[in-house]
């Protein structure tokens, strides 16, 4: 008994390891630079609908944090950048903010040299960088009108359909977080 409920953990464990992101930030002068990759947040269901049409919005969050010893640490830079994932059917690729993309590029995508600002010269050390991720390819908008569409209903959404629509686009959601020290 002990033996299969130890298989079925690494089982379970193993199979799938959902969204990740790392960071590394680095001082250059008097700016800080970070690094970021997203990895294992487009599944082929999510896939599937970029190619059907609908654009993958990829919000990521940087805040560069001065660490402060005996006390609340500092935030000291606030950065938001949203990213479009999209499909050119003539191309027949991916498409990040306009650019061409390989389909490979996606299972870890890298977003380079994200420039946090100007600083002192001695942030490095000192300080490090947390980052949030958040991929949406369904809004509730678009679930909504798909809802229109098919039921042919009325431009005006009840409280359950608007609900349960939420409930599904959080369900098709990607995020992670986690932070890098600026080296």
């Amino acid at each position: 008994m002990n033996r299969l409920a130890l298989a079925l953990l690494l089982v379970t464990s193993t199979v799938y390891a959902g969204p990740a992101v790392r960071c590394d930030a680095v001082q250059q002068g008097k700016r800080t630079l970070a690094t970021v990759e997203v990895a294992q947040f487009f599944d082929k269901e999510l896939l599937r609908l970029i190619r059907l049409g609908l654009e993958g919005r990829l919000k990521l969050t940087l805040v560069l944090v001065k660490r402060r010893s005996m006390w609340f640490d500092d935030d000291v830079m606030r950065l938001n950048r949203t990213s479009v994932v999209s499909w050119d059917k003539k191309k027949r690729t991916y498409l990040l903010d306009g650019v061409p993309l390989a389909a490979t590029a996606l299972d870890a995508l890298l977003l380079d040299r994200i420039a946090l600002g100007r600083r002192d010269t001695n942030t490095a050390g000192s300080h490090y960088v947390e980052v949030d991720a958040e991929l949406q390819v369904v809004t509730v908008s678009s679930m909504m009108a798909a809802a229109k569409w098919v039921t042919g209903g009325s431009d005006d959404g009840d409280v359950l359909t608007t609900q349960l629509a939420k409930v599904v686009v959080a369900d098709l959601a990607r995020s992670a977080s986690t932070s890098c020290d600026v080296h």
